[in-house]
């Protein structure tokens, strides 16, 4: 077994070493951020299968087992289990991103027990994935720029754009213990983290179509952080000037994999949505209305068909799959 702390401060390196002597711990001398440590993990690590997994989920009889059964079945897919928070609502079957860049849970608050087998999603949630370790190493692992958050939907965008297929498995359960809430901190990794993503994945001529869309986000995140306070403006703000101070890099990065992808982008937007997850956001109905009406104009603008998370839950065949890489 292999654990990697990323430069934790409560001595738990030490406990580790005492109480499970059998254990490899990497101690890492300063904190690399999530997607880094567990690139540094996977590449540690010596299995065919790899799961990245949240320390505050707790995986139901079974899950594991399930989740390989259907991986096996699916080598070249990229698997996330049913997360259910403690209460019994849904957390999350994979994730979904709106037009602006925005992810949200997917069919968040719902019953679990609505959803069974194997279901295509848009995105893949980072609370757990598991994919076959040449997967992984021809997806070049997570985004290192990405310190927190939005990890996953880099992952995801840039594996559908490869060809690669992303499933829940409804059958496998995870409990997620997770709670909505935004903190100044994690307002700021997730603003500058969409903006990479959608800078460093689509091509250009997206990015025209979609500017309208990106525009609007923008324009709602600024205001979110003004009715917030002084703490989330300065947030806000930061988010621009990383950015910028980050530009030759963003470049750097966006050429690398505009030469890698082997699927055009109109393959992904017909997996976003068109209506923000007002219910995770808790806006209030006038803002609601408008923000729809000034989504739908840009999604016309766009030109682009989305919604086809609509039919996502039909299981696509493992024999339909095209082989991605060789």
């Amino acid at each position: 077994m292999l654990v990697v702390d990323n430069h934790s401060q409560d001595g738990t390196v030490a406990w580790l070493r005492e109480a499970y002597p059998t254990v490899r711990v990497v101690s890492l001398s300063q904190n690399l951020g999530y997607g880094s440590a567990a690139n540094l993990g996977i590449g540690e690590s010596r299995g065919a299968w790899v799961m990245v997994a949240n320390p505050d989920t707790c995986f139901q009889p079974g899950a594991i087992k399930t989740l390989l059964k259907v991986a096996r079945e699916r080598p070249q897919a990229l698997l996330t289990p049913k997360l259910v928070m403690p209460d019994g609502r849904l957390n999350a079957l994979g994730n979904v991103m709106h037009l602006g860049g925005v992810t949200s849970c997917w069919h968040y608050g719902e019953d679990p027990a609505d959803y069974r087998g194997v279901l295509a999603v848009p995105l893949l949630s980072g609370a757990v994935i598991l994919a076959h370790r040449e997967t992984w190493r021809a997806l070049g692992g997570f985004d290192a720029a990405l310190f927190l958050y939005m990890e996953d939907a880099d992952l995801s965008l840039r594996a559908r754009l490869l060809g690669l297929s992303l499933y829940a498995v409804a059958d496998a359960v995870v409990i997620h213990d997770y709670a909505l809430k935004l903190t100044p901190a994690k307002f700021q990794w997730l603003e500058q983290h969409r903006l990479w993503t959608l800078l460093k994945i689509f091509r250009v001529r997206t990015l025209w179509k979609l500017g309208p869309a990106i525009l609007l986000t923008n324009a709602m995140t600024w205001g979110f952080a003004l009715t917030q306070g002084l703490p989330y403006l300065k947030a806000r703000w930061h988010v621009d000037l990383w950015l910028v101070g980050h530009l030759s890099q963003l470049i750097r990065a966006r050429r690398q994999f505009q030469r890698e992808r082997r699927r055009e982008d109109r393959e992904v937007v017909a997996w976003m949505t068109l209506d923000l997850p007002w219910g995770q956001l808790s806006a209030g109905a006038w803002t609601t209305r408008v923000a729809t009406w000034l989504f739908r104009g840009a999604r016309a603008w766009s030109g682009f068909r989305v919604g086809r998370t609509q039919g996502w839950w039909a299981e696509v065949p493992p024999s339909s799959q095209k082989r991605a890489f060789r």
